[in-house]
């Protein structure tokens, strides 16, 4: 049980009712009411012990995961792209973003050089790079939209990335498509391999085996990528 008077927490006092507990970006927040005392405040943290130390503990886990990131663009600066990790390094020597390699073809010696930044304010140099990926995302998928729709004979109303934290791909009853733009780290067949699912939407808006039969008929081989994209997650890429 945790101990009231040994935990760090901010409270706040307001016209609700009850007391209120929530694990903010500062730590836990507690709310009580106007007439609880401090002996109930405790009593209450007391009484909710499993559920914050839990709580805490995904907090803790996610600073670190961000300070590492943080750590991350200010040491080593790679991201992955096209399922290659390829160097972002920051210069003065240019006000654009550029791109040493071939972005169609990466390989693992390809640069990606962006503004240079101060120490302080290192983010940047990653929203840079996130902006160009963004860009590259929108220039790739929207040919590969294209090809699989000219193979399907149908094409979407229209399309747009997504930033969703667990799903790669989209289809709504209005044949609206959205491709989560951090597709574009991984390898070309696993982008293709969302895009040619999210197209079969377009003609079955379930997963029967017409649905499948249809994904096949746009990619034939889409079983290996369709196991091979289970291991990633879109939140598990949290370099951008």
């Amino acid at each position: 049980m945790i101990n009231p008077d040994s935990l760090e927490y901010v409270l706040k006092r307001s016209n609700r009712k009850t007391i209120g507990l929530k694990i903010t970006e500062e730590g836990l927040q507690v709310t009580a009411p106007l007439w609880a005392t401090n002996d109930q405040v405790k009593h209450a943290i007391s009484a909710r012990s499993a559920w914050i130390l839990s709580k805490l503990k995904l907090w803790q886990l996610r600073t670190e995961n961000r300070n590492k990131a943080s750590e991350i663009w200010l040491s080593k600066r790679q991201i992955p792209y096209l399922g290659v990790y390829i160097t972002v390094v920051s210069t003065g020597l240019s006000n654009n973003v550029v791109y040493h390699g071939n972005s169609v073809s990466p390989s693992a010696y390809d640069v990606l050089q962006v503004p240079e930044v101060s120490y302080t304010c290192a983010y940047q140099t990653k929203e840079y790079a996130k902006q160009w990926l963004k860009e590259r995302a929108l220039q790739l998928f929207d040919k590969r939209i294209q090809h699989f729709s000219s193979i399907a004979g149908v094409s979407p109303t229209s399309w747009g990335l997504s930033s969703a934290s667990t799903t790669w791909g989209s289809c709504n009853s209005k044949k609206r498509i959205l491709i989560n733009w951090r597709l574009i780290h991984l390898e070309p067949r696993l982008i293709d391999y969302v895009i040619a699912h999210e197209i079969s939407h377009l003609k079955q808006m379930n997963h029967s085996q017409l649905f499948w039969a249809h994904v096949k008929e746009l990619m034939p081989d889409f079983a290996q990528a369709r196991h091979d994209i289970r291991k990633h997650r879109p939140g598990s890429l949290p370099l951008v």
